[in-house]
């Protein structure tokens, strides 16, 4: 009897990058084997940006101005994770701004989160 893969089965352009969650941080595994680390603490906002083909979402994490943020598409590898731990350590996350991202049909940049807004 075959034994059924621990995960999913990884899926272009979805395994391009995926992210390990922690208590403490979010270690992102990126395209060419290269890895960024962004610590709770360091994240300044979130953003979902989506495409004009209305079929794309990425996620995008700043940690402020002297790095350019972290993208990472939507439903990639640790996705789940990543939407658990922003619930669970950002107060004041905008479920209502990532539904309207996921049924956008135009390019545009939600704000999901930022460390500024009241609240957070």
């Amino acid at each position: 009897m075959a034994v059924p893969p621990a995960h999913p089965p990884r899926v272009a352009p979805e395994s391009a990058v995926e992210v390990l969650v922690t208590p403490e941080e979010l270690s992102f595994q990126l395209d060419g084997g290269r890895t960024r680390v962004v610590p709770w603490s360091s994240l300044t906002e979130i953003r979902m940006r989506t495409t004009a083909r209305g079929v794309d979402l990425f996620w995008e994490f700043h940690a402020g101005v002297a790095d350019p943020p972290v993208s990472m598409v939507g439903g990639g590898t640790g996705d789940n994770e990543l939407l658990d731990g922003c619930s669970k350590r950002l107060r004041g996350v905008d479920f209502a701004a990532l539904s309207a991202a996921m049924t956008a049909t135009k390019e545009a940049s939600f704000l999901l989160w930022s460390r500024s807004a009241p609240g957070s």
